[in-house]
């Protein structure tokens, strides 16, 4: 077997690895690694720029690093904090942000349901119903008052969002605002 042959083998291998990693966190997740499309990241920017600056913003379910990026770069300032618990996506937001050199951002392969939201000024998030449903114990309990949460898509069943913003895109998003 020549070189060439060996390499390409390697590189199945990690693919095909990597592909399952995503698969099988998937079916534990409920949900895939899904990134937010630019328009709704830009309104959650917007939305972030209403509010008070925050010296510390929470990613929760950080994914593949978009929300964490955005607001890394629009609050340099502020601490930005991803979690993640599906490996590939976060590797891939660790490489990214090495690469990039994003001083003020961290990322963490953990369940956000096991840290602490005490220190948060915002939270911002693109999860699922279940996701969201676990959370709002969460919110009430460890968000200081004056935390904002913007979710894209997906409400809080036991809060009433301060704001709402529907996107003019095919699915016509919405993206909700709640204050603790």
């Amino acid at each position: 077997m020549d070189l060439y042959n060996t390499l390409l083998i390697f590189l199945m291998t990690i693919f095909l690895a990597a592909i399952a990693s995503i698969v099988i966190q998937t079916i534990f997740n409920g949900i895939s690694p899904m990134p937010s499309t630019n328009r709704i990241r830009t309104e959650m920017l917007k939305l972030a720029y209403e509010l008070p600056i925050p010296n510390n913003i929470i990613d929760l379910g950080s994914g593949w690093g978009n929300l964490s990026f955005a607001f890394s770069r629009a609050f340099p300032l502020a601490k930005v904090i991803g979690y993640e618990n599906s490996f590939i996506p976060y590797l891939f937001t660790v490489c990214l942000k090495f690469i990039f050199k994003y001083n003020n951002l961290q990322f963490y392969y953990q369940n956000f349901l096991k840290i602490s939201l005490r220190k948060a000024d915002l939270v911002v998030c693109y999860l699922f119903p279940g996701g969201m449903k676990r959370l709002n114990t969460k919110f009430e309990q460890e968000l200081k008052p004056g935390a904002i949460v913007i979710s894209n898509t997906f409400a809080l069943s036991e809060k009433q969002p301060f704001k709402i913003v529907t996107i003019n895109d095919i699915y016509h998003t919405k993206i909700y605002c709640y204050r603790f």
